[in-house]
């Protein structure tokens, strides 16, 4: 059965600008491509809306962070939450880095111990299922 969106209008896509003068909160969930990458920029940033908190969960090159850093020492961005940065692991004295409007956590979400065996135990369930000829857990299109 394949899913479909109930008939509804759509809203008109905004310009990144517009996006960041009227929302409180922006959250980055993007991939790095061409078209994404430093996404975040200064132009971007001049139009947040004071007091914007930034979160980026995606990719760190999603966001010009040298710009980043001028938004928030001009007390343009609340704060800005990070998952991730331009280089992983961060320099020593990275300045966003203890940065007091910055959070950072690491990207490894999926790197606990519970997540890891999970991972195993689902991996091993799959091994079996083909082995059997049935059909595997959790696939992906190709």
């Amino acid at each position: 059965m394949q899913f479909r969106w109930p008939n509804m209008r759509w809203p008109r896509f905004w310009r990144i600008e517009r996006l960041f003068a009227t929302s409180d909160h922006v959250v980055l969930a993007a991939p790095s491509t061409d078209r994404t990458r430093r996404m975040v920029r200064g132009s971007v940033l001049d139009h947040a809306k004071p007091g914007l908190h930034l979160v980026n969960v995606a990719r760190g090159d999603l966001i010009d962070e040298a710009a980043l850093l001028r938004a928030l020492d001009r007390g343009v961005l609340s704060g800005a939450t990070l998952d991730v940065l331009g280089q992983e692991p961060p320099e020593q004295g990275h300045p966003l880095v203890g940065h007091p409007r910055v959070r950072v956590s690491s990207h490894l979400a999926g790197n606990s111990e519970q997540a890891i065996a999970s991972l195993m135990l689902i991996t091993n369930e799959n091994i079996s299922r083909y082995m059997r000829k049935q059909s595997l857990l959790n696939p992906i299109a190709a």
